[in-house]
């Protein structure tokens, strides 16, 4: 039996099913794949996604960040 995964933030829980999960890594994943082809606009639609998805989590909030500083470059 699968269980879904729990992401804290604070005090609130969210709750993410395991195919919201492979969602939303398959949405970090294209972020990652843009940002290396210097796509930023794709690479900012995709991590809007996987953020929507899961606002808490931490590696969609860091590549958030890198795609901020290229976009200063």
């Amino acid at each position: 039996m699968d269980f879904p995964e729990v992401f804290t933030n604070s005090n609130r829980f969210l709750i993410v099913d395991n195919e919201t999960k492979e969602r939303i890594d398959t949405h970090i994943a294209a972020t990652k794949r843009c940002l290396n082809l210097r796509a930023f606009a794709m690479a900012r639609i995709h991590l809007a996604i996987a953020l929507k998805l899961n606002p808490d989590s931490a590696e969609a909030v860091d590549l958030a960040g890198v795609l901020a500083d290229v976009d200063f470059l």
